[in-house]
């Protein structure tokens, strides 16, 4: 099938199928088995592909499902509201119970070459061979099957436990992840990077730690925007370094300029393009005039580009592309989905590698060993993850959309990430409250603006689109619904 990857056997009790990506759909699929020979299908496993599914596909997909015999999830990309789906499954385990004795052994005849995995050098039936060993460790305890349903890295994780000692790593990173980054660049910005010069991290909170700590003593001055991300002040004020707020505007996209610093007496300049909270970008000739601006005044750069890879109509510039004399730091979570895995990178200087490394070693030893496996893999998965923008896109729309039908007007329209940075001051200066207010009277979630701009935060707040256009669209609404109640359109 057409974009799709399948293995079925033939048992005794019917089909297996065993799903690479489920593209063509799962139960198209098992229709397509059973073409080939009636057979029930007695059970499924691998990726069924739902990641991006709507609520109706789901929910069929779900209840079709209820005419299989067992089901395991070891590569099911499931939405986060997929309760329907995931009680249906544990509903099946739950009347289907099974032992060791019920498995069986794979027999597939054919010519190896059509089965075989010409990157990892592993034929697929190897691969699915390893999948059922360990679906033969599940056990039963309490008469309840214990098993493991959720986003893929299941199986991929007990490979890597059971191929690998996981000890510590080299400080700066698994060497192969290292230049896989490194590639990285070439690809999305067309730099040749050494890879020596890439540092991997403990997420990037770990690299800004680095970076603060490599570059700045104690007392030095550091500009940050305003509004910028919470965390830079205080990851700053905990290692004894000054964060110099630098105000921004709306005329200006909420990005500092070359202007704003040069009276700052700073000692370091810290960026964020696209911006949390903004979702802002700076071009590259307003990236190259801060940089030469910092320069001049003898302030260290230091460029987050953690929302690279998620941006709509242009493309995000890397500091990179400007000079190597920066700091520049990403990370896995945004564009990688890969928030809980914390792990991260950062490019230095060439001279700079030897004084980051030794404080990563007595800071952090190394980032998880098994998170850089994970990051390894992830980086093969660029066309899927790219799709992700289009439910960006759709949501970022909607939310425009939206926010102009409902007096909420005042804001940048973000070039990436997936938050909006609004205006409120025509209802409210106390965002905390008017978020509680909205929170609680119909229950959206909003972020005030005092996370993000101690001094002006009061009359903004900030919303994010990282969620199911479904969940984007009956959010809207529900604002909608607020704003109309309080009279304010």
């Amino acid at each position: 099938m057409k974009d799709d990857q399948s293995l079925g056997i033939k048992t005794d009790k019917g089909w297996y199928m065993m799903s690479g990506c489920g593209h063509a759909g799962m139960m198209n699929t098992a229709h397509k088995f059973q073409n080939i020979e009636d057979r029930d299908i007695f059970g499924a496993i691998g990726g069924f592909h739902l990641f991006k599914s709507s609520d109706a596909v789901i929910s069929e997909t779900a209840n079709s499902l209820k005419d299989f015999v067992f089901y395991l999830g070891d590569s099911a990309y499931l939405p986060r509201n997929s309760n329907e789906f995931q009680d249906i499954v544990l509903d099946l385990l739950e009347k289907n119970k099974f032992n060791r004795s019920d498995y069986f052994e794979i027999n597939v005849k054919g010519n190896d070459n059509l089965i075989y995995d010409e990157e990892n050098n592993h034929k697929i039936v190897d691969y699915y061979k390893n999948i059922l060993e360990k679906i033969t460790n599940c056990v039963n305890i309490e008469n309840k099957v214990i098993f493991e349903v959720g986003p893929g890295t299941g199986n991929l994780t007990s490979q890597i436990i059971k191929n690998n000692p996981l000890g510590y790593t080299v400080a700066l990173g698994l060497p192969e992840l290292r230049k896989k980054i490194s590639a990285l660049y070439g690809r999305w910005y067309n730099l040749d990077i050494d890879p020596s010069r890439v540092i991997v991290t403990s997420g990037s909170s770990g690299a800004f730690i680095l970076s603060f700590t490599a570059l700045f003593e104690e007392g030095a001055r550091v500009g940050i925007g305003a509004p910028g991300y919470p965390s830079y002040r205080q990851i700053l004020k905990s290692l004894g370094i000054s964060p110099v707020d630098i105000v921004t505007n709306l005329e200006n996209k909420f990005q500092p300029t070359a202007k704003d610093i040069m009276s700052q007496n700073l000692d370091g300049l810290l960026v964020a393009s696209p911006s949390n909270p903004t979702g802002t970008m700076l071009s590259k000739d307003e990236l190259t005039d801060l940089i030469d601006a910092s320069h001049s005044i003898g302030a260290n750069f230091i460029s987050d580009e953690i929302y690279h890879g998620i941006q709509y109509e242009k493309k995000a510039v890397s500091a990179l592309e400007v000079t190597d004399e920066c700091y520049v730091i990403n990370s896995f979570s945004k564009f990688f989905s890969m928030t809980g895995w914390r792990v991260g990178w950062m490019v230095v200087p060439q001279n700079h590698i030897r004084v980051v490394e030794r404080l990563a070693q007595n800071l952090f030893i190394c980032s998880p060993h098994v998170s850089q496996f994970a990051a390894l893999e992830a980086m093969s998965c660029e066309d899927e993850l790219s799709q992700n923008l289009n439910i960006y896109r759709k949501n970022r729309q909607i939310i425009m959309d939206g926010l102009q039908h409902i007096g909420l007007q005042s804001f940048a329209p973000p070039d990436g990430a997936f938050y909006f940075y609004i205006d409120i001051s025509k209802y409210s200066d106390d965002s905390l409250s008017f978020c509680n207010d909205i929170l609680q009277e119909v229950g959206v979630a909003i972020t005030p603006g005092v996370d993000f701009d101690p001094a002006r935060g009061k009359t903004t707040m900030r919303i994010s689109y990282a969620r199911s256009t479904d969940e984007i669209t009956e959010g809207i609404e529900k604002l909608g619904d607020f704003m109309k109640k309080r009279g304010y359109f």
